[in-house]
């Protein structure tokens, strides 16, 4: 097995480890701060790394716990830009979509996809 494919077992760990981090945020939007307690000099040392030679394989993800702390959290506090909600559920359509990995460019790549864009389409009609 190469360096890039994950058994599926290797999958769900890492899956469920990022899981756990979402959850985490998600438990602590009542109580977090708007803003992250970061600065430039802060985040330029946890993240300003040089090209490793070489893949990292799952340790890429080592770091989403420090990307988490340093970045706004999606709380309904902070007012400070109009940003779409991000829903919970959103983001585990997104994962399934993004293993998916379909070319949603005709129906022959990705019959359902293609299908049930047509039907939101339609709904969106429906509704103006």
């Amino acid at each position: 097995m190469s360096r890039l494919e994950l058994s599926p077992l290797h999958f769900r760990l890492i899956a469920n480890r990022a899981v756990d981090l979402c959850a985490g945020l998600l438990e602590s939007l009542d109580t977090a701060p708007s803003f992250p307690a970061t600065s430039g000099e802060a985040t330029t040392a946890l993240f300003d790394t040089p090209l490793p030679e070489q893949g990292l394989g799952a340790s890429a993800l080592d770091a989403l716990r420090d990307v988490i702390a340093h970045s706004r959290p999606p709380s309904p506090r902070f007012y400070g830009y109009v940003l779409g909600s991000g829903e919970p559920v959103a983001a585990v359509g997104d994962l399934v979509a993004s293993v998916l990995n379909q070319n949603n460019t005709a129906w022959r790549s990705s019959p359902a996809g293609i299908t049930v864009e047509r039907t939101v389409v339609r709904w969106i009609a429906e509704a103006i």
